[in-house]
């Protein structure tokens, strides 16, 4: 069971791959704050899904009333060590979210070593509630490189030209484009022919 809460009618196409996974999609029309306060006035996971065993978090952001055990993956604590690279609302949000979550939750999935590590020192989550599971990929992801027309195609449309770089994420303060951008044009200087292309959305700042 997959359970969402947004306003975009246009990302309902992004569910359409979970369903043909064998996910039942509970969507809910309203923002994750509206759903805070539909949580006030009694709301539960239970109403939203249904009968559960399980919830996971995916981060520990979002909390709404459950009798089910919780699993909540932590991502990083970027938040907790250098909060002035995220949006403040969100770092706030994090904070919150991360401090209920260390008292409540039954199973911390942790991204990293270092991530488990400060669970463990700055929230005292006992160590056998942690474990570290390394993020992957999809397995056509290593056959990319045989999708020819796929990859023209894209080449085509963004006007790349080879050879490049290419730097893949969010464009915001916490992935230091500015520095990226400084190494790329001291390479340049020094001889270095290649193009630099940033894939990512704008997100803060």
């Amino acid at each position: 069971n997959l359970f969402t809460a947004f306003l975009n009618p246009k990302r309902l196409k992004e569910l359409q791959r979970y369903q043909k996974l064998g996910c039942e999609i509970h969507h809910w029309w309203a923002t994750p704050e509206l759903l805070k306060i539909a949580q006030w006035v009694g709301g539960s996971m239970k109403q939203y899904c249904g009968e559960h065993d399980i919830l996971h978090i995916p981060e520990p952001s979002l909390m709404i009333r459950t009798k089910a055990r919780i699993a909540v993956t932590a991502h990083d604590l970027m938040y907790v060590h250098y909060p002035q690279y995220l949006n403040p609302k969100w770092a706030d949000k994090l904070l919150y979210g991360t401090e209920h979550l260390a008292k409540r939750a039954n199973f911390w999935i942790c991204n990293s070593t270092h991530t488990q590590k400060d669970l463990i020192q700055h929230y005292n989550v006992p160590p056998g509630r942690t474990k570290v599971v390394y993020m992957g990929v999809e397995n056509n992801f290593f056959s990319a490189s045989k999708q020819e027309k796929e990859k023209q195609s894209v080449q085509k449309k963004y006007s790349i030209k080879q050879p490049y770089f290419i730097f893949l994420g969010s464009i915001e303060p916490k992935k230091n484009l500015d520095l990226l951008l400084r190494a790329y044009g001291r390479a340049i200087k020094e001889g270095v022919r290649a193009n630099l292309i940033i894939g990512g959305r704008a997100g803060w700042q």
